[in-house]
């Protein structure tokens, strides 16, 4: 199919954020509709073979597509505020309901992340069904060679041919998973009209250490267990694994999105107990039977672990014969086990990118940019980083579908 040279509205990438835009313009979602849908005339482009990657592949090819309880607290900005409006217009209640109207069930994990139950597919299925109308009109692979306003009008320039639009959407995502066509070319849009970057790096990523320094650790290669961890004044507490080289689980990916280059992490290895007080209890009780301190924190961790932190201790040393203060230390080892990354694992690892444009040069009520009229800015390209839980998606939804209104406000003045 060949573009048509004059379309109402242009969105530049149809994965999450721009496929519920568009589904939300046709009337489609079951929320507001518009009067003049039909006489709309809508253009996705994207450069992947296959729309919705990112979304098949998410939550292990299950899509943890929204989250039971979420608030701006969820979320990392430079410019936290910006994501309440969004999130308050269109919650994830609003969501179930679109799934529940076109069938698709959901399975609910851990109390709060909700999950397809026939698969990922039954998501990027939905948002296509919902597209397929006369006025919409969806483009891929097709690659954006340049762009630039002209009066009232953007112009538009692909491989396919030439388009123009008075209003341009900006949902190209970020630049984690490149493996499924994930760049910065979003980016690249937001600079070449003017629009400030906040670095974006990695985020809800694996994190690596010194080869040299992990060595210790890297016998521990498949160990999990429950961890704490306090970060950028967070506090997280969920699933931590250990890895040949480094850390990684639901505790670490969250810790990630706020970890500094060169900042030392501290991890409690054993929540909710002090190890202290049982190691000292132990210690009066084991002259008989020869207990080793690997032997009690064994009850309380993974045993491979139990045995590289009592390493620290003289070996063939029981209990009894070590001093309260020697005990403390190995205490104070485990609930405040210290490590510095030197990195991570990188966009090809990463779930998400923080970063991006800076919500303070973008309107919170329509996504519009407050420095060129007609351009919109949705999902991740934002500076907007969702914790680990299905938050990005619900993200993409909200800002989508408050984009999508306030088009929908313009269109008919």
């Amino acid at each position: 199919m060949q573009l048509s040279q004059s379309y109402d509205i242009v969105v530049i990438g149809a994965g999450a954020s721009g496929l519920m835009l568009a589904a939300e313009l046709a009337g489609c979602t079951g929320m507001e509709v518009c009067p003049f849908k039909d006489s709309l005339r809508i253009c996705l482009l994207d450069h992947a073979k296959r729309l919705g990657e990112k979304i098949r592949i998410s939550g292990g090819g299950r899509c943890n597509f929204t989250n039971k309880k979420v608030t701006p607290d969820n979320f990392v900005s430079q410019n936290p505020k910006f994501a309440k409006h969004a999130l308050i217009a269109y919650k994830p209640d609003d969501f179930l309901r679109l799934l529940k109207r076109n069938s698709v069930e959901w399975v609910l994990k851990n109390d709060v992340q909700y999950f397809t139950r026939d698969g990922s597919h039954a998501i990027v299925n939905l948002l296509l069904k919902h597209c397929d109308t006369p006025n919409i009109e969806i483009h891929n692979p097709v690659r954006v060679l340049e762009m630039q306003k002209e009066g009232d009008e953007f112009r538009i320039i692909c491989d396919k041919g030439e388009v123009r639009a008075k209003y341009l959407i900006i949902g190209t995502g970020g630049m984690a998973a490149p493996a499924v066509g994930a760049t910065d070319f979003g980016l690249q849009i937001a600079r070449k009209f003017g629009h400030t970057i906040v670095p974006a790096k990695p985020a809800l990523v694996p994190l690596v250490f010194d080869p040299k320094e992990w060595e210790p650790f890297s016998q521990l290669a498949g160990v999990s267990l429950r961890a704490i961890i306090a970060i950028g004044g967070c506090v997280f507490e969920d699933d931590m694994l250990f890895t040949h080289k480094g850390l990684s689980g639901p505790l670490i990916l969250n810790a990630s999105t706020y970890w500094e280059d060169g900042q030392e992490l501290s991890i409690n290895l054993c929540p909710g107990i002090d190890l202290a007080e049982v190691l000292i209890e132990a210690s009066k009780t084991s002259g008989s039977n020869k207990s080793k301190p690997a032997s009690i924190l064994e009850q309380y961790m993974p045993k491979r672990l139990a045995a590289v932190m009592a390493g620290a201790l003289p070996p063939n040393r029981n209990l009894s014969e070590l001093g309260h203060k020697a005990l403390r230390q190995l205490a104070d080892s485990i609930h405040n086990f210290r490590v510095k990354p030197t990195g991570t694992q990188g966009y090809k690892k990463a779930e998400a990118m923080s970063g991006g444009v800076d919500t303070k040069e973008v309107d919170p009520k329509s996504m519009q940019s407050k420095l060129v009229d007609g351009l919109y800015f949705i999902g991740e390209v934002l500076d907007i980083t969702g914790h680990l839980g299905g938050y990005n998606f619900q993200w993409a939804w909200s800002s989508a579908v408050t984009c999508a209104r306030a088009l929908k406000s313009r269109l008919s003045e």
